[in-house]
Formats: C-alpha cells, structure tokens, sequence
C-alpha cells in the first residue's frame, strides 16, 4: 500500500469497503476479511470468500467492466499487488487440507518491492 493512502485503501478493500459491496453484487459472494500485517504496517492480505471455486471468475465475466472500473481507480492506492486462489471446504481454514469447494482468492497488498 503506498504511503498516505492507509484509509482510503481500508476503506476500499475492508469488509464494507468497494470491493465487498461489489463483489456482493454476485451470486456466492461470502464476505471479505482484510488483514494488516503487525510488522510491516502497510502490507495487507484481503481476503475475500465465495461460495464455491467457479463463483469468482463466474462474478468477475459477468461484472467484468464494473470490477475493472474498480480495478484501475485502486490502483493509485497499492504498489504492488497478487492475486491467488486457494480452495478450502466451508469452515476450514487449514492451509494443510486440499479439498476444494471454496474459492478464497487473497489480493496481497505489499509494500516491500
């Protein structure tokens, strides 16, 4: 996240922020969670929760002009960013379980590059 821009980037990336109300917007969106990193302030990992692993890139074609609109306007609040897509069961949130029916794509906000 780049220097200056904590809230307005909280705002957007949080659990009632634009994204979340975006991403509400489509079918088994679960909710957001978004983490700061307590050693280096401004790096985050936004967390964001479907219901199954083809709802994310379901929601992203079918709201794909809103989602880049909103895309580019946060651009100017992050320096860099990386998108990946974990699968976990419903509840589960061990990294050591492989079963997928839950998309948790992380967007990870880091400062240090």
């Amino acid at each position: 996240m780049k220097p200056g821009h904590e809230r307005a980037f909280e705002d957007a990336y949080g659990p009632l922020g634009a994204w979340a109300t975006l991403f509400a917007q489509g079918s088994g969106f679960l909710g957001t969670e978004l983490l700061r990193d307590e050693t280096q302030p401004r790096r985050y990992l936004t967390i964001d929760r479907w219901s199954s692993a083809q709802a994310f890139p379901t929601f992203k074609r079918v709201r794909a002009a809103q989602y880049e609109q909103l895309d580019t306007a946060c651009n100017e609040l992050t320096e860099s960013e990386r998108l990946s897509l974990l699968d976990r069961p419903a509840g589960d949130s061990s990294l050591e379980n492989d079963s997928a029916d839950l998309a948790i794509p992380e967007m990870v906000s880091r400062s240090d590059r």
